[in-house]
């Protein structure tokens, strides 16, 4: 991480004085996901796309993919890591990035989508609510109100 050379002295402790206090450090999770798209009776295309934790809701994510992809195709997410998750949902909307506000890799995810998620009855929606909350708890920066 990037730090400036200040030459302000620790504070009592020996510690360096927060440059917002009462904040905590926001930490961005991104992981890759395996994204399938495919309509009613349609074989299902698997697109590569990556995801940060932090856009992740009991009620969808935003991701971002390596092409475009139309709303309204049923689409199923898996992402393995930081604990398997899985679940099945629409796609809301498509959007294609600027150049500039890209997701750096070596491979390019020039798309980011909106996927709203499909649940087939209340445990289903608990436990997606229940894994919100654990990753609230275990990423310092995650607004733990938007998933209580």
């Amino acid at each position: 991480m990037w730090q400036s050379s200040n030459n302000s002295k620790p504070s009592r402790g020996g510690k360096k004085a927060s440059l917002n206090p009462g904040i905590d450090p926001f930490h961005l999770k991104r992981v890759q996901c395996d994204l399938k798209v495919g309509g009613l009776g349609a074989p299902q295309e698997l697109i590569e796309a990556r995801a940060l934790l932090n856009d992740l809701s009991p009620v969808g994510i935003g991701i971002y993919t390596a092409q475009g992809i139309r709303p309204g195709d049923e689409a199923t997410l898996t992402i393995a890591q930081p604990k398997p998750f899985f679940v099945k949902g629409l796609v809301v909307w498509c959007h294609e990035l600027e150049p500039s506000k890209r997701i750096i890799s070596v491979n390019s995810f020039p798309y980011r989508i909106g996927v709203r998620f499909l649940f087939q009855n209340d445990e289903e929606r608990e436990t997606v609510r229940k894994f919100c909350l654990e990753l609230a708890y275990n990423y310092p920066g995650r607004d733990l109100l938007a998933v209580a």
